[in-house]
């Protein structure tokens, strides 16, 4: 997550709704993943979305959001909803993306406020 992206503005939450941890490569490392635990067992945390600055057809960007979702669903396990979201630097757009499941063609959707 980029402080360059206004986090609640971004979702459509309010500010204190919204709590950022933020690494130097966007990915979720074990210091993230300490995190959010904390962040879902002692502040009620029950979602969390990995936020990453990248163009929509930019497959890198994707490959680590995705790879970080990943890894704090294995972490967190079903305590808590875990979605990857690309953020469009041109346009400000927000792009959830589907989780890649074996067999199912991925979908990529615009969102809104998420």
């Amino acid at each position: 997550m980029t402080l360059r992206i206004p986090a609640a503005e971004a979702l459509g939450r309010r500010p204190e709704d919204v709590h950022v941890v933020q690494n130097a490569d966007g990915t979720a490392t074990d210091d993230v993943l300490r995190s959010f635990g904390l962040a879902v067992h002692h502040l009620g945390v029950g979602e969390v979305i990995v936020l990453h600055p990248g163009a929509a057809p930019d497959l890198d960007a994707a490959q680590l959001a995705r790879t970080s979702a990943r890894r704090i669903t294995r972490a967190l396990g079903t305590i808590v909803q875990v979605r990857a979201v690309l953020h469009d630097a041109q346009t400000g757009q927000l792009i959830e993306l589907a989780p890649r499941v074996s067999g199912a063609p991925e979908v990529n959707r615009p969102t809104g406020g998420l």
